[in-house]
């Protein structure tokens, strides 16, 4: 169950990485347009990362974005429940 997992979470880093390479170089570059050739692209890139030992910091600095987006989801919520003259407590 934990190897479905895995590899149903790393296709889909894969998958958001071959679309974020069509995006960024795809007019650039024209070949990138390519789904198999932004596929590699992004395995080469992933390799690098992780050859170089460079993902820990992508790492640290997404873990950081997360709880970001975390607290701003919060302070939404509240911010709602206290228009609504809701019970805004809940979300502190």
């Amino acid at each position: 169950m934990i190897l479905i997992l895995a590899l149903t979470v790393i296709n889909l880093v894969f998958r958001f990485m071959k679309v974020a390479t069509i995006e960024l170089v795809g007019d650039k570059i024209g070949v990138a347009k390519n789904h198999h050739v932004a596929t590699i692209a992004a395995l080469i890139i992933a390799f690098i990362l992780v050859k170089t030992g460079s993902w820990l910091y992508i790492w640290i600095l997404f873990g950081g974005a997360n709880q970001l987006m975390a607290g701003l989801a919060l302070l939404l919520v509240t911010l709602y429940l206290v228009i609504k003259g809701k019970n805004y407590k809940i979300a502190i």
